[in-house]
């Protein structure tokens, strides 16, 4: 049988925690490019420049968990409107891990 999760040695940036799933940066980029098209249609052109600017610098190869990949996305997006950060975070509770991304 084929191993599904890709087991590394590799720790998180961020917690310290092993990267036992990492985040490709293909995959990475295809899910900015999503949550940034998403802020476009939900939000105004001045918050959508400001979440995109700082969204940026997510798109390069790094160790980083895919919680602390998700929180980051989230912390951006609430720094610039809390009521935009609140509707992104209903979608993350109810992206694949079943509520326990993000508390």
């Amino acid at each position: 049988m084929k191993q599904v999760e890709e087991d590394t040695s590799e720790k998180c940036i961020i917690c310290n925690w092993p990267i036992n799933r990492k985040i490709s940066l293909e995959k990475s980029k295809k899910f900015l490019k999503g949550v940034k098209e998403w802020i476009k249609k939900n939000a105004n052109k001045e918050i959508y420049k400001k979440v995109e600017k700082e969204l940026n610098f997510l798109e390069k190869e790094m160790n980083i968990c895919r919680y602390d990949f998700f929180r980051i996305i989230k912390e951006i997006i609430e720094s610039k409107n809390k009521k935009l950060g609140r509707k992104f975070n209903t979608i993350l509770k109810a992206f694949d891990f079943e509520g326990s991304l993000v508390s």
